[in-house]
């Protein structure tokens, strides 16, 4: 008898140290507390073909590690729940009626949080891609960069956007096709030309409005000369004389008919001393001459000596177009009282008629600028926005052709 209440004695106290016995309280074994969990209940609106931003509707603490979620519900097809994580992520990929589903997350020991997170997902198609667009005609300048240009804006549709175009950007340019910005520094002269721009969303929607716009690239310069019964373009350094050829039977400032100079042209133009003082960079100007196979005649502007030049080798540019006509001088422009403002200008010998061109941006140009043909001096523009400045320069025309721009003027209208 006395052996059997020793072994029940033995027995007892193996069990009370086996079960953790004559320990103090706590929160379960080892000290580790109860899972819980904070939920995140927002409402999920979401648009197909657009990915959701990253969504977690509970934030697991105390158990043990790892954690696993779950839910119960069906989620919008294109979506997931990463069960490690506890976050839903993708892509709905079709419409989805507004469904609430449970959220859950348990931990290491399959212990279950007393918290859930009750979601409501909806799934719905995107409004129409539209787009607005700006068809500002951009007319550049070699070797300049370029102000960063977006053809189009859209609005609607699925997101990201995709841009294209149809057409040949002048060298030097890029579009981004994420942004729809169109930016670069021009390497070479461009005639003008029209380029369409388009967008589209995510799911191959293209918005009904397009963009045309003009891209024009001016060669490097000051301003132009005339000299001799000849309009001479500013001086453009780095051409061969194949590429001098292009660029001279292109569309310059707005005007065709140019051609390279004769050598006796060029050194003409330096003895006048016409191009002094016009921001032009005198160096070794290219001539139509030719001395011999592969050689043209060169004028160094500075000095006014003639050289040989290869072909192939690299010089300046002056194309000329007969023109005879000088631009107007004279020009003034006056703001009135009546939303109007008036422009006039001198005669010039051999015009038969005048242009002018405006803009409410400084710098107008042919390329640039607005043109009313056939204008007479004094002319009165009407109907103007008051309190606008507006920018003029004028032209002389006769059959040969067009003169350079006048000294730009500007006039603001008071009411």
């Amino acid at each position: 008898m006395k052996t059997i209440k020793f072994l029940l004695v033995i027995f007892f106290s193996v069990a009370v140290v086996a079960c953790g016995g004559g320990g103090g309280s706590g929160g379960g074994a080892g000290g580790i507390t109860a899972i819980s969990a904070t939920a995140t209940t927002t409402a999920q609106n979401l648009t197909v073909g657009t990915a959701m931003a990253s969504f977690s509707p509970l934030t697991a603490s105390g158990g043990a590690t790892p954690y696993t979620y779950s839910y119960t519900g069906t989620l919008p097809e294109g979506l997931s729940l990463d069960t490690s994580t506890g976050a839903v992520t993708g892509t709905p990929a079709s419409t989805n009626a507004t469904t609430s589903l449970v959220f859950s997350v348990q931990d290491f020991n399959n212990v279950v949080a007393n918290t859930t997170s009750t979601v409501s997902f909806t799934v719905d198609t995107a409004a129409p891609i539209t787009a607005t667009a700006t068809t500002t005609a951009q007319s550049l300048t070699v070797g300049t960069a370029m102000a960063s240009f977006s053809p189009l804006t859209p609005s609607g549709g699925a997101t990201p956007y995709s841009y294209s175009y149809t057409g040949t950007l002048p060298a030097g340019l890029s579009l981004d096709t994420s942004t729809g910005a169109v930016t670069g520094t021009p390497t070479t002269t461009y005639t003008t030309a029209n380029l369409v721009f388009s967008v589209q969303d995510t799911n191959g929607i293209a918005a009904n409005t397009t963009s045309t716009v003009s891209f024009t690239v001016n060669p490097v310069g000051g301003s132009y000369v005339v000299q001799g019964g000849l309009t001479w373009m500013p001086e453009s350094w780095g051409y061969t004389y194949a590429q001098a050829v292009v660029l001279c039977a292109g569309t310059i400032n707005g005007q065709t008919g140019w051609r390279l100079p004769t050598q006796a042209e060029l050194s003409a133009l330096y003895s006048s001393g016409a191009m002094n003082g016009r921001g032009w960079t005198l160096y070794l100007t290219m001539s139509s001459t030719l001395d011999g196979a592969g050689l043209h005649a060169v004028v160094y502007l500075v000095d006014g000596s003639v050289h040989w030049y290869s072909d192939t080798s690299m010089s300046s540019v002056s194309c000329v177009r007969t023109t005879g006509l000088a631009a107007p001088t004279g020009v003034t422009a006056t703001g009135g009282g009546a939303s109007d403002n008036t422009i006039t200008w001198n005669a010039v010998s051999g015009a038969i008629s005048y242009n002018i061109y405006w803009s409410t941006t400084a710098g107008v140009t042919k390329s640039n600028g607005i043109k009313i043909t056939g204008a007479t001096s004094p002319y009165h523009q009407i109907s103007l926005i008051p309190f606008t400045t507006y920018y003029y320069v004028v032209t002389a025309v006769n059959a040969s052709g067009e003169s350079v721009e006048s000294a730009q003027v500007s006039a603001t209208p008071s009411t």
